[in-house]
């Protein structure tokens, strides 16, 4: 979809094209074995990190397969995250609640410089509100969060039309994350996308070896959202995508889950 901030232009700088595996329902049996062990835990199973989870399933029809198998593990949560609205594949399936459809968001003004083949923010949320109708859960990211100007309000704007389309009792989370980049993808993205305003803002080098915007201006659109995501709700979960424990303590005043607790708490939400 060639996002302009996309961390796939370095991960993947040397290999320009896709692959599909057709041998993917070994993956089941390995979940088999998880979902098994005898722990008594529940898990959540994200895809989408390395390529949008549902950006060719009109050509492969893999999802109905995989949200088939999840249908039927009490204790295993499917997790597909995608910036499309490619969902009608989705809509002919009954998850009985064990698939989640996550979609990635960000303002217009976002999405018109910097987010080239996806789906409009307003086509992703209404395809939010009809798989919820349809049996799935639903929740979103909203990262990377880009600090520019007027930033903060087209923001609480995107979050007003996230809650008109769908009611904050029936959201799973939310993830909010800046926008973060190290030096090799700065310097592949703005080579590539040299007319895009919001990659040639300030930032700071970080002890990670990434670059983001200065922590208090960061902070400061962080807890704005929270502050509208609670008012929405007060009990929806929120979190940190890739930042430091006190940053976390000084968004929420308390300290971040674990990356454990946090997967068994939506694999079981």
């Amino acid at each position: 979809m060639d996002c302009s901030y996309c961390f796939l232009q370095e991960h993947l700088a040397n290999n320009p094209s896709f692959q599909i595996y057709a041998n993917y329902l070994d993956a089941l049996d390995e979940l088999d074995r998880l979902a098994g062990d005898g722990s008594g835990r529940s898990f959540r199973v994200g895809t989408g990190e390395l390529a949008d989870s549902l950006a060719f399933d009109s050509v492969t029809g893999i999802s109905r397969d995989l949200v088939s198998y999840f249908s039927r593990r009490q204790n295993l949560m499917l997790e597909l995250k995608t910036k499309t609205d490619e969902i009608e594949n989705l809509l002919a399936l009954d998850p009985r609640g064990r698939t989640m459809v996550s979609f990635s968001l960000s303002p217009m003004r976002v999405f018109a410089t910097s987010e080239h083949l996806t789906a409009p923010p307003q086509s992703r949320i209404n395809a939010a509100r009809r798989v919820l109708e349809a049996g799935y859960k639903v929740g979103f990211h909203l990262d990377p969060l880009i600090a520019y100007p007027d930033a903060e309000q087209d923001y609480v704007e995107l979050l007003e039309s996230v809650f008109d389309a769908v009611p904050p009792k029936a959201i799973a989370f939310f993830s909010i994350g800046g926008l973060r980049m190290t030096p090799g993808l700065r310097t592949a993205a703005r080579r590539r996308f040299p007319a895009d305003p919001l990659l040639v803002g300030e930032d700071v080098l970080g002890e990670d070896g990434r670059y983001r915007t200065f922590t208090p201006l960061r902070l400061q659109l962080f807890s704005r959202l929270r502050e509208r995501i609670a008012k929405a709700r007060s009990d929806l979960p929120v979190y940190l995508c890739m930042e430091t424990a006190s940053a976390h303590h000084r968004v929420f005043g308390m300290t971040p889950l674990t990356p454990v607790a946090l997967g068994s708490r939506l694999a079981s939400s």
